[in-house]
């Protein structure tokens, strides 16, 4: 299916399109519309993900310095996206949060990212952070492919931790559950937005 070859987050994090990975849910909550809120989220942020999906392929990830600066526009997004969901009290609604951040491994990584200042990003309420969530954990499952696809990958423990990270069948159902009980699909749509343009509008090396 055309949504599922498109996935969430984003794609592959490299502008690669891959087969279905992510299992469906049973009986996923519908809108009037007949859409999923993954689906839905899927199609209202397909634009500014083409472009992050843009953005992340022209990296050679088969190159050293291609893998320091995908790792470093990564970070700048990442960082910037997880101080705002933290400052929100996203660990209210996600009580796992500390150990589903990973703007520290990426500083691992590329040490001198620790010194870098992250832009202030905001999220309004709860629909907003699951909106936010949706796509940092849609870039985890995409780091998953890269790790598989790039042996220069083994390096990063940003990478590491996507491949052996399974949580997106478990968010995707916490996802439902929250879509059911706010009924606020313009609000986790704002901050899906807020969280991809984090990572094109602030991003110094995209």
């Amino acid at each position: 299916m055309a949504d599922d070859e498109a996935m969430d987050g984003f794609l592959d994090l490299a502008g690669r399109r891959r087969s279905n990975m992510q299992p469906a849910l049973a009986f996923p909550y519908q809108s009037k519309e007949g859409l999923d809120v993954r689906r839905h989220l899927a199609q209202s942020t397909s634009a500014l993900h083409a472009d992050v999906d843009r953005r992340t392929g022209a990296f050679d990830l088969q190159t050293h310095e291609g893998l320091q600066s995908f790792l470093s526009f990564m970070h700048c997004g990442c960082k910037a996206v997880e101080d705002g969901l933290t400052t929100a009290s996203v660990e209210g609604y996600l009580p796992e949060w500390p150990q589903r951040k990973r703007s520290h491994l990426l500083e691992s990584d590329v040490p001198s990212l620790a010194e870098k200042r992250p832009q202030k990003l905001e999220f309004s309420g709860e629909a907003e952070i699951w909106g936010a969530l949706y796509v940092l954990e849609g870039s985890r499952l995409g780091g998953r492919v890269i790790s598989k696809s790039f042996p220069s990958s083994e390096r990063s423990a940003f990478l590491a931790d996507s491949a052996a990270c399974r949580f997106w069948p478990q968010f995707l159902m916490r996802l439902e559950d929250a879509d059911k009980r706010l009924h606020d699909r313009v609000g986790m749509t704002d901050g899906a937005h807020k969280a991809f343009r984090a990572f094109i509008d602030f991003n110094p090396v995209a």
